[in-house]
């Protein structure tokens, strides 16, 4: 069983123009010289990172996410250059788009996927070359793309639906251009994730009438293998470091009487799936995002107490043959990864985190932007700039929260 792509975190941007942060000038004290002071055009009441990415060999990330005032919702865009997080510009098409993954093939190329439509959704590919983020354009026509993976600025790939063909999409940058992939004979496979760490080792997470099945591109032909899921199990996100080392993750029911739901994870060694079990965290915890480098690997999300009165953003790390919890600066009583990357020189994990929640319980509290940073083996939580621009409309979150009822 898959995870339904409808969960990921999804934008609606009414581009009838661009919405951008005003630049006042600040007084300083007398004789002082002036500095240009970036301030939200209005009150922002809720934010959230939804898609992270580490450029390969590098400590550069992307991001994006959305915020909300009394009367909008924008999306925005974030660039990592050390360890300081700072706005990138957007600019989206006219009509109605929709926007999901980030992915960064270096520090100087970024793609963001999804489509925009009037009436019938076409494909739309986004990409930062220094700039900011544009919409490139494709000939990939009809279709939605739903994640994207790059190992670097000349290979990037997407995957999504076909809608008009009723078959996978699945597109290839090869550095001058996007195209889509003819060889598409599984039809009856709905494609959820894909991770590439070459043109020739390339991962697609699908599943339909067979099962669950990884589809493989391994530079000339497409390969399927089968990935046997235990019941009571479902997989939603792939990472790939090589033919020889592939992760998949989800969740897992376990227990009888009482039952929890727990982090999920099989790997590939080149030959054979197996179970790599995972610690309970929580009562219940929920997997939103997995990375892989090298012979590490993460995976972030969300874990819930029996009373379900708090929520904390949680990270587990793979090294020496097991899964470990690693310490996350995660403030207030509810906090959440949607998204974690990691390269050879560095890490990313984003979501949302707020005082007390939003339920109203106490004194309910707006969701804030969370961006962490790995530093060795440990995340520290840095500042996540509040910028508008880019009219939208928020379509699901990125993860479900659980919140006690009010």
């Amino acid at each position: 069983m898959l995870t339904s792509p409808s969960r990921r975190l999804a934008l609606i941007v009414v581009a009838s123009g661009v919405v951008v942060a005003g630049v006042t000038t600040a007084a300083a004290a007398s004789g002082a010289a002036r500095r240009p002071v970036t301030r939200p055009s209005a009150k922002i009441t809720d934010s959230g990172l939804s898609s992270v990415s580490v450029a390969p060999h590098s400590s550069v990330a992307f991001a994006f996410g959305s915020q909300s005032t009394a009367k909008t919702t924008s999306m925005y865009a974030l660039r990592r250059s050390g360890s300081h997080w700072a706005k990138e510009t957007v600019k989206v098409p006219g009509g109605t788009v929709q926007l999901f993954e980030v992915a960064a093939g270096s520090p100087h190329s970024a793609w963001i996927v999804g489509d925009t439509s009037a009436s019938t959704a076409h494909v739309l590919i986004e990409h930062s070359s220094g700039g900011g983020f544009k919409p490139q354009t494709t000939k990939l026509g009809q279709g939605q793309l739903l994640a994207v993976s790059a190992s670097s600025a000349s290979n990037a790939w997407a995957i999504g639906d076909g809608l008009a063909s009723s078959t996978p999409l699945i597109a290839h940058w090869n550095g001058k251009k996007w195209a889509a992939m003819s060889d598409t004979k599984q039809v009856d496979t709905d494609l959820t994730d894909v991770s590439t760490s070459s043109p020739n080792n390339v991962w697609m997470l699908g599943g339909g009438t067979g099962g669950v099945i990884a589809d493989v591109w391994n530079g000339h032909k497409l390969r399927v293998i089968p990935i046997p899921i235990p019941s009571g199990a479902a997989v939603n996100k792939i990472a790939t470091t090589s033919a020889k080392n592939t992760w998949v993750a989800g969740s897992i029911t376990t227990g009888t009487t009482v039952q929890h739901t727990q982090s999920f994870t099989e790997h590939w060694n080149g030959k054979k799936w197996s179970v790599v079990k995972a610690p309970l965290i929580s009562y219940s915890d929920q997997v939103a995002s997995l990375s892989a480098s090298g012979s590490h690997a993460y995976i972030a999300g969300s874990d819930y107490p029996k009373s379900g009165l708090r929520q904390d953003a949680f990270v587990l790390r793979y090294s020496g043959g097991k899964w470990k919890a690693e310490h996350a600066a995660t403030p207030g009583h509810f906090s959440s990864f949607s998204s974690i990357s990691v390269s050879s020189a560095g890490g990313a994990a984003v979501g949302f985190w707020s005082v007390n929640g939003q339920c109203g319980v106490a004194h309910p509290t707006p969701n804030v932007s969370l961006a962490e940073n790995l530093s060795g083996s440990s995340w520290h939580q840095v500042s996540a700039p509040q910028v508008r621009f880019g009219v939208a409309t928020l379509l699901a979150p990125a993860v479900q929260p659980r919140i006690p009822a009010c």
